[in-house]
């Protein structure tokens, strides 16, 4: 894949975009952590003097924008504006994380009718994806287990697809708090049953009970 001027990705789960973007992006450039910025704080003059000007130390720059459908419309056109220039010292990546319907993102008005995600989409520099499920939880439920080398029955399995939250983040954590818990890495029941996340509700009361008495799983 050649690197993009410039990069979208819409889904609300940022932590699926975010791991698209690590996979498909940053594994070709040696560089630091990328820099976020917050839609809802907008632009501010570092950003855009990253984007714009020459970089003489020679560090490529990843700028990260969350929730750019905050951003204020005057700041996205003069962006499109920015964007039709070629920056080859800096890849911004912006991340439309609105909900989806009837199968498609709500990207707001202002932002669909602009320039740069034309083009973007003309150079398939996006990408698009509604989320985790039914079949793609399972699925991703599953890599977390064998990633922690777990050991779940089937029964068990149904289970955490029918009550864990279809996000990306919270279940790579429950994932490392099964294999906390699992010290031989089998997952029973009473494990499952004991960890807040396939609790009907987390009780801190009784987890700082056990703690006290001893009884850390």
């Amino acid at each position: 894949m050649t690197m993009p001027g410039f990069y979208f990705c819409i889904c609300p789960d940022y932590e699926l975009a975010r791991e698209h973007m690590q996979q498909h992006l940053l594994s070709q450039i040696p560089l630091g952590k990328p820099r976020v910025i917050w839609g809802d704080e907008g632009l501010d003059e570092t950003f855009w003097n990253t984007l714009n000007q020459m970089n003489l130390g020679g560090v490529f720059k990843i700028l990260v924008v969350r929730h750019a459908e905050m951003l204020p419309a005057e700041q996205w056109k003069l962006l499109s504006q920015s964007l039709a220039v070629p920056h080859a010292d800096a890849l911004p990546v912006f991340f439309l994380e609105m909900q989806w319907e009837k199968g498609k993102p709500k990207i707001p008005g202002h932002i669909a009718k602009l320039k740069c995600l034309e083009f973007a989409e003309k150079m398939q520099w996006i990408w698009s994806y509604s989320g985790l499920a039914r079949d793609s939880l399972r699925k991703y439920i599953k890599r977390e287990i064998n990633r922690n080398h777990l050991d779940v029955a089937d029964d068990i399995l149904d289970y955490l697809c029918e009550t864990v939250s279809p996000d990306a983040a919270a279940i790579k954590t429950f994932g490392q708090q099964l294999a906390l818990a699992a010290e031989d890495g089998k997952v029973t029941w009473d494990i499952v049953r004991a960890i807040p996340a396939c609790g009907n509700e987390a009780d801190v009361f009784d987890m700082i009970k056990n703690i006290e008495h001893g009884k850390l799983r």
